[in-house]
């Protein structure tokens, strides 16, 4: 009799009659999968200093998130040039649309 895979469980693993054998006792046992891939997300945020000694509340940076990965696109910008180089960058990473036309 086979017991179960997991760290400190001496449980045994049932037998099934169809499919791969089993090798875990039960479902609190089986390791949870982390999600394939996080959804990357835009984010706009003021930098920690401004590069040219504006007011920080005024200067606007442009990063790249998943996860824990951050990749930052721009930074000095003002409000109108962050704001739209944020929704072309949501819109590129957007999911195709269902209905079946081309995007243009």
């Amino acid at each position: 009799m086979k017991t179960c895979a997991a760290a400190g469980c001496t449980n045994p693993v049932p037998v099934g009659v169809r499919g791969r054998p089993a090798v875990y006792c039960c479902a609190q046992c089986r390791p949870s999968r982390p999600p394939r891939h996080a959804p990357v997300v835009v984010e706009l945020d003021h930098p920690a200093a401004s590069p040219d000694g504006r007011p920080t509340q005024r200067v606007w940076a442009v990063r790249l998130r998943r996860g824990e990965l951050v990749v930052e696109i721009a930074d000095g910008l003002g409000w109108p040039s962050a704001a739209a180089l944020a929704r072309a960058i949501e819109h590129l990473l957007a999911p195709p649309r269902a209905s079946g036309q081309a995007e243009r």
